[in-house]
């Protein structure tokens, strides 16, 4: 039996009032995409909480007015991430879910098309709308292409990825690989031409049997127009995009609620930031960042990590290095050693190539330091970068989830950890390749005004 699930315009009480909250449902395939969709109806005063997994989804969905589902998929084979995004969509609609959306990767990584289809099976949708540009981040959608900063997709960063390269920047065929659902192009002229021509180019496209329909975007007006029309559409029509078309949705479905509040941190303790994306911005952010005097740096090196005689005590070490910094009044850096990356030179670099694809053992490693430090009692707040490391940084620490507050840059949110030993401490989280090079060092910057104002 099929679940239909819809949109509806709400009058929202204030937060609060459980009987009358809207309930929004996020389905998204890593911990930072969750939080970069999530975080964007936070800002329209919607309580939000992402979940590490679906294990405590009814208790959030008793407490939030929008969830937020993470699959963890983005590495799954196809069929199990089609499993995933089908489960959670039923899971939601089952507790009465009012709208649900499908949170996908701005540059197109994971199983896009498989999971589309999860949603879209478990709901009886007839169309999906899918935008994955993110303008304030740089990705823009042009006849039916992805660009990062004007850069074809396969052409960019993100054509490099260690794990999941780019191999195409049309949208539409990175889907094809994984759905056989008929695709459909939009050119950006006929978004510019209005909601209601848009929406009935969207009908008319399903009347010739299109059902996931990319249209495309260079700005967020262009998402704002998507949005509108995919609502006037109504019922049996889902939308799939980055946190660039969320951001439209609370003004699109008519919803809002209160500001969220200001948190701070807590007093005379150190800042610790995890990171375990290796792009290359996030290579730039780092070294930014360590040009601080406050911050004292851990490079863990992948070699040692795999040397099966020494890694034992080669991570003891890394952990008492970082208990000690913060003890002596430092905010702590956790990272990979790029001199020993896939991208760095040498011939520990071409040896430690094949080491990358086991990333689950360096972001266990990077969780067990993140572990070492909160037990100390000396962190005030965490900083994450990169999604698989800020799911292993949570498990670490036994949360369930996030309840986001805020996002200091484009889709680079705050929260506070929900459950475990580090039950409510700030945390931002953060997508390897956004943000520019003083991206960790703001979000640094911001926690410790926090934790002066404790």
């Amino acid at each position: 039996m099929k679940t239909s699930v819809h949109y509806q315009k709400w009058q929202v009480s204030p937060l609060g009032d459980d009987e009358k909250l809207p309930k929004l449902g996020i389905i998204a395939d890593d911990l930072t995409g969750a939080g970069d969709a999530g975080v964007q109806f936070r800002k329209a005063g919607l309580l939000t909480t992402v979940l590490i997994d679906e294990g405590s989804a009814e208790l959030a969905l008793r407490r939030s007015n929008v969830v937020v589902l993470n699959t963890d998929s983005r590495h799954l084979v196809a069929e199990r991430a089609y499993t995933a995004a089908y489960r959670a969509a039923r899971l939601l609609a089952e507790h009465g879910v009012d709208y649900i959306y499908k949170k996908v990767d701005s540059t197109l990584r994971g199983n896009i098309g498989a999971e589309i289809d999860g949603v879209m099976c478990a709901l009886g949708a007839s169309i999906c709308v899918l935008a994955p540009a993110f303008p304030a981040n740089g990705r823009t959608t042009v006849d039916g292409c992805l660009l990062v900063h004007g850069v074809p997709l396969d052409q960019s960063e993100a054509g490099t990825d260690i794990l999941l390269p780019a191999v195409s920047p049309a949208v539409d065929e990175v889907i094809q690989r994984q759905s056989h659902r008929k695709t459909a192009r939009i050119s950006l002229g006929k978004v510019r031409s209005g909601v209601n021509t848009l929406a009935r180019e969207f009908l008319s496209l399903a009347s010739q049997g299109a059902e996931i329909i990319v249209p495309d975007a260079v700005d967020q007006r262009d998402l704002g127009t998507i949005a509108d029309a995919a609502v006037v559409v109504g019922p049996g029509c889902i939308m799939a995009g980055s946190a660039g078309l969320a951001a439209e949705l609370p003004r699109s479905l008519d919803i809002s609620g209160s500001p969220p509040p200001s948190g701070a941190a807590s007093v005379g303790r150190g800042i610790l930031v995890v990171v375990g994306s290796a792009t290359r911005t996030s290579a730039e952010q780092v070294a930014a960042a360590i040009r601080d005097p406050h911050v004292f740096s851990i490079a863990l090196s992948p070699l040692e990590l795999f040397l099966e005689d020494r890694s034992s005590e080669y991570l003891t070490r890394a952990e008492r290095a970082a208990r000690e910094a913060l003890a002596s009044g430092h905010d702590v850096m956790v990272s990979i050693d790029r001199s020993r990356s896939p991208n760095g030179e040498g011939r520990e670099a071409r040896h430690a190539r094949p080491l990358f694809s086991e990333s689950a053992h360096i972001r266990d490693a990077l969780a067990c330091v993140a572990r070492a430090a909160v037990a100390s009692g000396m962190v005030a707040g965490i900083i994450v970068t990169g999604g698989d490391t800020a799911v292993a940084v949570c498990r670490a620490l036994g949360a369930i989830g996030l309840d986001l507050d805020r996002e200091l840059l484009p889709g680079i949110p705050r929260g506070r950890i929900v459950g475990g030993v580090a039950d409510g401490m700030l945390i931002v989280t953060k997508a390897g390749s956004f943000g520019g090079t003083e991206a960790l060092t703001i979000a640094l910057d911001h926690l410790r005004l926090a934790r002066t104002r404790g």
